[in-house]
């Protein structure tokens, strides 16, 4: 897993849109190896992508779930998160149940403001 905070940038957009596909080439071949008798779904995250970028990446068979989408499929897990306690084995998972189960005032994901 890896996690593009600030967008995806390997290079120009042609050059980060084949990295891309490579990734995902490699993904699906692993996941065809493990699960022969599966079909499996390929879904590629990242909360940050350009929509030139976006524009690039269209392969057959991908669900692309990013900026807009990724937000909003990160809130339905933290509702489902908030909903128990049970642990899954998920660290990510794990950690959004803690955010979402905090006493005292709600966490603020807004960076603070500057020092004067």
């Amino acid at each position: 897993m890896a996690i593009h905070l600030d967008g995806l940038n390997y290079g120009s957009y042609a050059e980060t849109a084949k990295k891309i596909e490579t990734k995902i080439a490699t993904a699906l071949a692993y996941s065809r190896e493990i699960y022969q008798n599966d079909h499996p779904t390929v879904e590629f995250w990242a909360p940050t992508v350009p929509s030139g970028l976006l524009d690039k990446l269209s392969i057959p068979g991908v669900e692309f779930v990013v900026n807009e989408g990724f937000t909003g499929r990160v809130n339905e897990l933290a509702a489902l998160a908030a909903g128990g306690t049970k642990q899954y084995g998920d660290a990510s998972f794990r950690f959004l149940q803690l955010l979402t189960h905090l006493k005292g005032p709600a966490p603020r994901f807004q960076p603070p403001a500057p020092l004067a």
